[in-house]
């Protein structure tokens, strides 16, 4: 089961599942899916609170995912996030 705040995100967790990977790997699935399908509410830079339960040690760890991105690291640096952001000035 996969479950994300649209169906195309729980369907490429799903997806990822099924071809054998982790509740990891689906969540970072997933997470990547609702970054292109919803930017408004998902983006690159946003929180991303996690929460793994580990089965045989009965253990669940959180992860905050809150705080800002280094102070070294500017758009211009990064090819990927420079041609998104003029993508989105330009739209």
């Amino acid at each position: 089961m996969a479950v994300a705040g649209h169906y195309s995100a729980a369907h490429a967790a799903f997806a990822v599942l099924e071809a054998g990977g982790n509740a990891v790997d689906a969540g970072v699935a997933a997470g990547i899916a609702l970054g292109v399908l919803q930017p408004d509410i998902v983006s690159v830079a946003g929180v991303a609170p996690i929460m793994l339960y580990e089965a045989a040690s009965e253990q669940i760890t959180t992860i905050s995912g809150l705080g800002w991105w280094p102070g070294t690291v500017l758009a211009s640096d990064n090819d990927f996030v420079s041609s998104a952001i003029a993508r989105l000035r330009s739209a």
